[in-house]
């Protein structure tokens, strides 16, 4: 068989978003191929064409624990795609954010925050990953805590307690996040405001930023 041929096949499926259910059912099955190459092709595919991936959900799972690193990161990435459909990939994912690979990790936050709310009893996990040693790492847990939103409200006051480091990436970071969280981190401002007397500049605009966020949202609230 020209595995080139089947690899090429599934790409084409995702830059031309074929959803019909006999293609991703094929597409499906190349997930489970015995080329790296091709299962490689088929994990990105299954995430391209989005919802309409999670008849691939268990066959993507199942390619988290892949031997080729680059297929276990493209199907983190594509259960990211799926979208809220994939929750169920929580757990999995979560396993991931413990690598010892730093991609890795980054994939598997990526995913989460992707995913979505569906997700939000990662948020302890993620707010420690905010701590990584990689920065790429941080700022992927960070932004992941924001596309969950509201629904991680009872977590906020944990990223809250960050901004008493004096590490200023971690306390930029921490500020970051809960601008994106604005319209649930209201309590936060009194905390944020003695941020503004910071001796690093980029800490105090990120201060500056993350008030203005919750001011706004605020504003569009009354």
């Amino acid at each position: 068989r020209d595995y080139g041929v089947q690899a090429a096949a599934a790409q084409a499926v995702g830059r031309l978003r074929m959803t019909g259910s006999l293609t991703v059912e094929r597409l499906v099955h190349l997930l489970n191929h015995d080329r790296g190459t091709v299962r490689h092709a088929a994990a990105e595919a299954v995430g391209a064409i989005g919802p309409a991936g999670e008849r691939g959900l268990v066959d993507l799972l199942r390619r988290l624990r892949d031997k080729y690193q680059a297929v276990r990161l493209a199907a983190a990435k594509s259960l990211g795609q799926i979208g809220p459909a994939a929750d169920k990939a929580a757990p999995a994912l979560l396993k991931l954010l413990e690598s010892t690979d730093h991609e890795t990790r980054e994939a598997a936050a990526k995913a989460l925050g992707a995913i979505g709310p569906g997700v939000r009893e990662t948020a302890p996990q993620l707010i420690a990953a905010m701590a990584d040693a990689s920065p790429e790492v941080a700022e992927a847990a960070g932004t992941a805590l924001t596309q969950m939103g509201g629904s991680i409200r009872d977590s906020i006051h944990v990223i809250v307690e960050m901004l008493q480091s004096r590490d200023p990436a971690r306390l930029q970071l921490a500020l970051k996040t809960l601008g994106g969280l604005a319209a649930h981190a209201a309590e936060a401002q009194d905390e944020i405001q003695a941020c503004l007397k910071n001796p690093n500049g980029a800490v105090r605009e990120a201060a500056r930023s993350a008030l203005e966020r919750i001011q706004r949202a605020e504003s569009t609230r009354h």
